[in-house]
């Protein structure tokens, strides 16, 4: 019996500790102009929920683009996930609902957007997105958060990296960076905010 209950301690494999799990690097582009610093803290603190590694760049307000409508606090965020690419989307989409965001809302009012970036590497459609998101590449409210908080990380379609590609942005929307008291949020959170920014 001793043999035995040896051999079966021997099959079993050690529980892989969570903090080796594969995780997959991601960045989310945040916007609101709807109680916009509630809706981005809320947005952000659930998303420190079920992510890893999350920064946060700074805060910008700029002009709606597109339509009219009050000015918008714009961000982006970057952590890593152990979600597939369906499961984050879904999730990030139920987080939207839970802010107050419903379908069918106007365009010229938005309680939170939530656009998935980049997952990981990769390049084409996937899950019916399009990835990279196009925007990076089209608005300076994206760019220039990505640029500041992972100024070499380099776009997985153009390779370049975003501080180039934000270099060579040739027209830009207006933008001022809003300094925010988001010390209050990361003493819930311990998520690690950028303090860079022009």
């Amino acid at each position: 019996m001793a043999d035995l209950d040896q051999m079966a301690l021997q099959d079993e494999s050690p529980m892989e500790p969570l903090s080796n799990v594969a995780r997959t690097p991601i960045f989310l582009g945040l916007g609101s102009n709807v109680e916009r610093e509630f809706n981005l803290r809320a947005t952000v603190e659930a998303l420190a929920s079920r992510l890893v590694d999350m920064r946060c760049s700074s805060v910008y307000e700029c002009e709606s683009v597109g339509y009219p409508g009050p000015h918008y606090f714009n961000m982006v965020v970057s952590a890593r996930t152990d979600m597939s690419l369906g499961a984050l989307n879904t999730w990030l989409k139920e987080l939207e609902l839970i802010q107050g965001r419903r379908a069918g809302m106007r365009c010229a009012t938005i309680t939170i957007d939530i656009d998935l970036l980049l997952y990981g590497d990769l390049v084409g459609c996937f899950e019916g997105m399009l990835l990279p998101r196009q925007a990076i590449l089209e608005h300076a409210f994206v760019l220039l958060p990505l640029s500041t908080l992972a100024p070499d990380h380099l776009h997985p379609q153009t390779r370049t990296s975003f501080t180039e590609l934000w270099q060579a942005m040739k027209e830009t929307e207006k933008m001022r960076r809003v300094d925010l008291q988001w010390q209050v949020m990361m003493d819930f959170t311990g998520v690690v905010v950028d303090s860079h920014g022009c």
